[in-house]
């Protein structure tokens, strides 16, 4: 699956990108908060990998590193 370990340098605040899996979508945004997390959609994902969508889906995955 697709996986990933996202970090951002000092000076950084956020970055964005489109990454293309399987036919799908990923919009992906990295940015600095309180306490790590990963949303999927919206919802609360904890496993390793993302969840791997149908061909021509569009999943925003939205990830907070401290």
């Amino acid at each position: 699956g697709l996986r990933v370990n996202a970090a951002l340098p000092q000076d950084w605040d956020a970055f964005s990108l489109q990454r293309y899996y399987r036919g799908a979508t990923y919009c992906i945004e990295v940015r600095r908060g309180e306490a790590p997390a990963c949303l999927v959609n919206g919802e609360a994902w904890h496993a390793p990998t993302l969840p791997q969508a149908p061909q021509g889906a569009v999943v925003k995955v939205e990830i907070v590193v401290k």
